[in-house]
């Protein structure tokens, strides 16, 4: 197994609303609510990021000392529905788009790692947000190494 981590601020696209923002370890990045700050190149520094919607896209290569399709992909990371000002029971439909996801150990869908098509010598996209046709779109929190419950950023595993 090859674990990385990718800084939450590394995604390579996003679409985002306001209310929305990125905040390094001591401060917040730009403004608060002007989705074109996500593209300011202080964003590859964020520990924290929130949007009311939207997806943010990240593109890793597959460790290529291996010369071989991992078996398993494993992503880890810490995040919460979007809610100014915090409240406990805020809902938001937040999708992991890799058709075969597997979520506190229950498997929600058949489909599976062979069935990606991946290829040794390109990069995997990843896309994290909320669907435009969720029931509940209530945006998302991600948090880095410095915020939330876990010191972890966006943390991808290929098992061989």
């Amino acid at each position: 197994m090859t674990t990385f981590s990718l800084p939450i601020g590394s995604y390579t696209d996003c679409m985002v609303t306001p209310t929305c923002g990125l905040a390094d370890e001591h401060q917040i990045i730009g403004f608060e609510d002007l989705p074109s700050n996500f593209f300011l190149p202080e964003r590859i520094n964020a520990k924290l990021l929130w949007t009311s919607s939207g997806w943010l896209e990240y593109t890793f290569p597959l460790p290529p000392e291996y010369q071989e399709i991992p078996k398993e992909l494993m992503i880890t990371f810490e995040g919460c529905s979007e809610a100014p000002n915090f409240k406990e029971d805020w809902k938001s439909d937040i999708t992991i788009d890799s058709e075969h996801t597997i979520i506190n150990s229950k498997i929600t869908s058949s489909f599976c790692v062979q069935d990606l098509g991946l290829d040794l010598g390109a990069p995997v996209t990843l896309l994290i947000g909320n669907k435009d046709d969720a029931k509940y779109i209530g945006g998302f929190n991600l948090f880095g190494s410095k915020f939330g419950d876990y010191t972890l950023d966006l943390e991808i595993s290929c098992i061989y």
